[in-house]
């Protein structure tokens, strides 16, 4: 699939919204944040993805993902979860950032736990769309030490 025909089915989800372009020459770069942060208390210190074709990766198998049921959606109250620091339009001759409160967008992921599946919830322009994590989101997440299972 065209990274165009990829940022136009990531909009109609409403997982990206019109973010600048980040890459000279790709038309579809608006569909990735150059930066995704990953924190919370049970990491030691937070984790940024750099990469923006990973990222773009991830924001596109979560995309791809099936919607939480409504049974997923409720279990999420007192769930470990990590925040989601989504950095659109983030200067690319900026240091990368630090702060997660220096974001433009946040979502969460919820590890598996105590039999629960993982899921992964981005709210971007004012959507909010909960998944299923997928096994390449769980692979992505993983390779950078974030726990995927407690």
């Amino acid at each position: 699939m065209a990274l165009s025909a990829i940022a136009v089915a990531l909009a109609a989800l409403g997982l990206v919204g019109a973010a600048p372009a980040q890459h000279a020459g790709d038309a579809a770069v608006a569909a990735a944040p150059p930066y995704i942060m990953v924190s919370g208390p049970r990491l030691a210190k937070p984790v940024l993805l750099s990469d923006w074709s990973e990222n773009l990766v991830l924001i596109t198998a979560a995309a791809a993902s099936p919607e939480a049921t409504a049974a997923d959606l409720r279990s999420l109250r007192g769930r470990p979860r990590f925040d989601l620091a989504l950095y659109w339009g983030w200067p690319l001759d900026s240091p990368p950032p630090t702060k997660a409160s220096d974001a433009s967008a946040h979502g969460a992921f919820y590890p598996a736990y105590r039999g629960r599946q993982a899921l992964i919830r981005m709210k971007i322009e004012g959507d909010d769309n909960t998944r299923i994590a997928s096994p390449r989101v769980l692979k992505i997440l993983a390779k950078h030490g974030v726990p995927t299972r407690l």
